[in-house]
């Protein structure tokens, strides 16, 4: 268990590059210069940044990787038009654009 978990964050942290070694201190451009100038970027701020910036897929494959259960849902609307929690639906996001 101790490997999956290990091999997990690693995949995780290099994918979403949440440990950025080169920060420019003259012109601070990542989020990691902001946390003490330590280099580190949280995994929440990275993964707002990945949902405004796309593609989503190639981080979702990543936090596959993570252990626990995975799961995606969308603020939507029922039948009879209230609102709702409803399962991720991209079909229909795709024929948005």
């Amino acid at each position: 268990r101790e490997d999956k978990l290990k091999g997990g964050f690693a995949a995780v942290r290099k994918a979403l590059n949440l440990v950025v070694d080169d920060l420019d201190d003259a012109n601070p451009a990542d989020i990691a210069y902001a946390y003490s100038h330590s280099g580190y970027a949280p995994c929440s701020v990275r993964l707002a940044q990945a949902a405004v910036k796309g593609p989503w897929k190639a981080v979702e494959e990543s936090l596959k990787s993570l252990p626990g259960a995975h799961f995606e849902y969308t603020q939507g609307h029922d039948a009879n038009g209230a609102p709702a929690v409803l399962p991720a639906n991209y079909a229909a996001f795709e024929a948005k654009k």
